[in-house]
């Protein structure tokens, strides 16, 4: 299997969300992390920010079923969040599904906490719906890389998901359209 350069996925990245803002790659004692985090200004509006990791994509991930795919996870928020819990919170994710060596589901849970604002606690795996379908895969690589969407949710939140399942909790989604680009925002009605 191939991974083509970094440079490519860079490139799909920026052609998308436009020119990266910032990126950490050491911790705050100057240790070097196995993943980078890129920052990206304006995405997918005006007055908000997106948070994609680099390198994970190196490591083929398995799916049920043992097939392999390559993945970069994503956190879309408004920009007066404070970025550090936001990387953090992004890179865990990327390096225990780099040592677990399994690739992350639509409806997964990533449990927290993670240090996030408010009350979300933890991370939902979704499609980055912010964005268009071209996004979602980057086919350069080998097997291709996809793009998961990390949505900070609450407790609660999660407790449904794993109580009633991920498709009854996008319709709450769909039906009650929170502004999920809020990591302040209250929890979702699920009665």
């Amino acid at each position: 299997m191939r991974c083509e350069p970094e440079g490519d996925v860079i490139a799909h990245m920026e052609s998308f969300l436009g020119p990266i803002d910032g990126g950490w790659s050491k911790t705050e004692a100057g240790e070097r992390l196995p993943f980078t985090v890129l920052r990206f200004s304006g995405a997918p509006i005006p007055g908000t920010a997106t948070f994609v990791t680099l390198g994970l994509s190196d490591v083929a991930l398995a799916l049920p079923g043992r097939q392999l795919v390559r993945q970069e996870f994503l956190v879309s928020t408004y920009d007066r969040f404070h970025s550090a819990s936001i990387v953090t919170a992004l890179h865990d994710v990327a390096v225990d599904a780099a040592r677990r060596g399994d690739a992350l589901l639509r409806g997964s849970v990533c449990a927290g906490p993670f240090g996030l604002p408010g009350v979300v606690t933890d991370l939902y795996c979704a499609i980055p719906v912010f964005f268009p379908d071209s996004f979602h895969v980057w086919r350069g690589s080998d097997p291709p890389t996809v793009f998961v969407w990390l949505v900070p949710i609450t407790t609660e939140e999660h407790r449904f998901v794993e109580e009633k399942g991920w498709e009854s909790f996008e319709q709450i989604l769909e039906s009650q359209d929170p502004d999920l680009l809020d990591l302040s925002r209250l929890g979702l009605s699920l009665q």
